[in-house]
């Protein structure tokens, strides 16, 4: 049964990254072509907000799956044994990744390079009574996790069931963050996202209950998957930016993954260490840090173009 589901998946999986590479061509044209570029660390301008490739694959999943639903092909759009959560989740995780790639994009293309930071944000209010697009992008994520994590028809008590949701929200806020403080050099973001997301696999499949492998997650996020394994070539060579449009977005889905698929210990451990993280970096440099460390300057540097390397 679980080798059937497998297969299905795979084949999906090889599906969404031929989409990806058919569209990927025209859409770095077209960022090109209507200035959608910026500068990277080199001072080369090359187009930014690549993560749209990745929303663009979640919407057209979302999609796919309600017509499916539509002619009562759900089976075979998500494979056998679908659960109910597994056919209202990829619609669920598309319309809220749209609020999070959507504010991710504003801040690549309108927002105030100069202001980073919480410090940053509450600046460029000080001095102007502006509010930052990195605010909005907080906001957005704020809703976007609350549509993701409250339950439909109501929790199951106030006490505990608000401090869950609660932990589940500050979770997804801060893995989004996360994925966004490593997105400063080539292919660093996706690289953290597929390591996270390789040790989140491997603890689901060896966990003891293996029947509906997931909740329905990991079918949702094949395009995810698919639209990283077309993005990481042209990432890593230094030719386009996943921008906070695809950062952002990675993290977001991180964390809803993490809070809908796993217990409140793993995602109080989770909280703890990402704090600790954003702790460390409010006040030291990352990419000081892991040119520090010989492995982490080598897992950095893998697949990158070494003949620019300082």
């Amino acid at each position: 049964m679980l080798g059937t589901v497998w297969m299905g998946w795979a084949m999906q999986f090889v599906c969404w990254v031929m989409l990806g590479k058919a569209l990927l061509p025209a859409a770095m044209k077209f960022m090109s072509a209507h200035g959608l570029t910026d500068r990277n660390y080199r001072g080369e301008s090359i187009p930014t907000s690549g993560g749209l490739m990745i929303w663009l694959l979640l919407v057209c999943q979302a999609l796919w799956y309600k017509l499916a639903a539509a002619f009562g092909l759900t089976e075979a759009a998500m494979g056998t044994g679908a659960a109910s959560l597994a056919e209202k989740l990829p619609v669920s995780l598309a319309g809220a990744a749209s609020m999070v790639a959507l504010a991710g994009f504003i801040d690549d293309t309108v927002g105030h390079k100069a202001y980073k930071g919480f410090a940053g944000h509450f600046r460029l209010w000080k001095e102007r009574r502006v509010i930052s697009t990195g605010a909005v992008k907080a906001g957005a994520t704020g809703i976007a996790a609350l549509w993701i994590i409250v339950p439909e028809g109501g929790g199951s008590g106030a006490g505990p069931a608000v401090l869950g949701l609660a932990l589940q929200w500050l979770l997804i806020g801060l893995t989004t963050n996360a994925i966004n403080l490593l997105d400063t050099r080539p292919g660093r973001a996706l690289k953290g996202f597929a390591l996270i997301a390789a040790v989140l696999l491997a603890v689901m499949a060896a966990s003891a209950n293996k029947e509906g492998f997931g909740g329905g997650i990991i079918p949702s996020l094949l395009p995810v998957i698919a639209a990283c394994a077309v993005l990481a070539q042209p990432d890593l060579k230094g030719e386009l930016m996943l921008g906070d449009t695809g950062s952002n977005l990675l993290g977001f889905l991180l964390g809803a993954w993490i809070a809908l698929c796993f217990g409140w210990k793993l995602q109080a451990a989770a909280v703890l260490l990402l704090a600790g993280l954003h702790a460390v970096t409010w006040r030291l440099s990352l990419s000081k840090l892991i040119e520090r460390n010989r492995f982490l300057q080598w897992v950095d540097w893998l697949g990158r173009d070494t003949a620019g390397k300082i």
